[in-house]
């Protein structure tokens, strides 16, 4: 077996990545689905998953952005197929926003792509001169070549005239040009759009309308359907390892945008140029700043998009939901013992419907359990909506066993099945999913809120009514 790589961090060593050239996509997808928590539901990891898929497919295409969003402001670039493409400005020269509008359906994505600021050629002149003669007097007074460094780096409290005119220049918008080719790309920041609806995988609650996102300042202030914001180091390296940038944010949804955008790069001709960033990148590790026992989510996801040539394209997308999927299976299986108990319990101790429902945490929650037949039904009423989860139960002696699993939301009209899973006889839990379950951001939220709510249902319920036989239902 390969040992992992590590890194230094002072006296310290720490777990890195394996480089994706030396992993093998369908073992590293299957060492992520293996993990195995037994803890509330696994939404970190998947957000984890899209993080790492996300920072990989950036760092091979910061070029590539930065060319294309030039390409756009000057009218010479083609929308991907099923999609309008739209130059909007900014008010800062080195920021250029386009937005992505769906010809066959509803919505669409704000994507505003930054470089970092670069002066004019007469403006840099101007503060390189200035720089000059201002290190000149400060030496000439008597401070060190460091203080003067730092009074350039923080500015200084007590600035002198030469640096109050350097001020002056590196303060000036005049000061700075447009974004133009080859320059260093900074981040990029993604907006759902409310466009006769939202996209089809996010709820309207989830995306801003036009209007209110392009007057907003995306990278400053949150907005509904701020989905993705991720800077990139261009060519960021610590012991010869890659590094992911901190702060980035990100949100269910983004593997949607990032797959149109993807589709944006290839038909603009950038698939060459990010498949070789990908494949020189491939070479190498990153640094984990996680648990070793984290690693393989992020392995998982870098083989992924490095195994689609750096672009986060429709196979990315499916791996993705793959995993998503694993999670709820694993999620489920860890806790259907606990979750059968539960609604046995509700059941016995008279917590049958709606108005006899069993309350927690400070009435969040409530819960109540019916039997049919071979199906058991868990209600689970919470502050993110109403779920059903339904478990078939095998026709044998025991009764016990669950043979099939199906999550359904309650709260609105119609019912929205949400999940399904055959569960084999080892115990193994088989996503089912099917043409009728389509993956969107709102259903995995969905499963993992339901998830969550039961488990710490059931705690509230083995402590508060299991403990004291006399605490029943109302009129029992």
């Amino acid at each position: 077996m390969q040992k992992r790589p590590t890194w230094q961090s002072g006296e310290k060593t720490y777990p890195a990545l394996f480089p994706a050239a030396d992993l093998d996509p369908e073992a590293a997808m299957a060492a992520a689905k293996e993990i195995r928590i037994m803890a509330y539901g696994r939404s970190k990891d998947v957000l984890d998953f899209l993080r790492s898929a996300a920072a990989f497919h950036m760092q091979a295409s910061a070029t590539a952005y930065v060319d294309l969003a030039c390409k756009v402001r000057d009218g010479k670039a083609q929308a991907p197929e099923g999609w309008s493409l739209h130059f909007t400005p900014s008010p800062k020269p080195n920021h250029i926003g386009l937005i992505l509008e769906n010809n066959t359906g509803p919505g669409g994505y704000l994507v505003s792509i930054a470089t970092q600021a670069a002066m004019t050629e007469v403006a840099e002149e101007a503060a390189e001169d200035l720089k000059r003669a201002v290190e000149e007097e400060l030496s000439s007074l008597g401070y060190s070549n460091y203080e003067i460094m730092m009074r350039d780096i923080i500015g200084p409290k007590d600035p002198i005239g030469t640096e109050q005119e350097l001020a002056r220049i590196r303060a000036d918008p005049k000061s700075y040009r447009g974004m133009e080719p080859g320059d260093v790309f900074d981040d990029m920041v993604i907006t759902a759009l409310d466009i006769s609806g939202p996209p089809a995988d996010l709820d309207a609650e989830n995306a801003s309308t036009p209007e209110v996102a392009l007057n907003a300042d995306v990278r400053a202030h949150y907005i509904p359907g701020k989905i993705f914001r991720m800077a990139v180091d261009y060519e960021a390296r610590r012991d010869g390892m890659l590094v992911e940038r901190s702060g980035s944010e990100i949100d269910l949804g983004t593997e949607t945008a990032l797959t149109v955008i993807s589709k944006l790069l290839d038909s603009n001709g950038y698939g060459p140029r990010i498949s070789g960033k990908a494949s020189s990148m491939s070479k190498h590790s990153w640094i984990h700043y996680g648990l070793e026992s984290d690693a393989p989510i992020s392995e998982a996801a870098h083989a992924a998009v490095f195994s689609s040539n750096g672009l986060f394209d429709a196979a990315v997308l499916d791996r993705v939901i793959e995993f998503v999927q694993a999670i709820a299976a694993h999620d489920l299986s860890i806790h259907e013992d606990e979750f059968l108990a539960l609604a046995d319990g509700l059941i016995e101790y008279g917590y049958v419907s709606r108005e006899t429902a069993f309350d927690a945490n400070d009435m969040r929650d409530w819960g109540h359990a019916v039997r049919k037949d071979q199906i058991v039904s868990l209600f689970d009423r919470t502050e993110n909506g109403t779920y059903r989860l339904d478990l078939h139960l095998a026709d044998d002696e025991d009764g016990k066993r669950i043979t099939r699993a199906e999550a359904f939301t309650v709260s609105s009209s119609p019912i929205r099945l949400i999940c399904r899973f055959d569960v084999r006889e080892g115990g193994e839990w088989v996503p089912d999913y099917g043409a009728d379950i389509p993956y969107t951001a709102r259903n995995t939220k969905d499963v993992n809120n339901m998830i969550r709510s039961l488990e710490s249902l059931s705690c509230v319920f083995v402590d508060e009514v299991k403990a004291r036989p006399d605490n029943r239902a109302p009129g029992l």
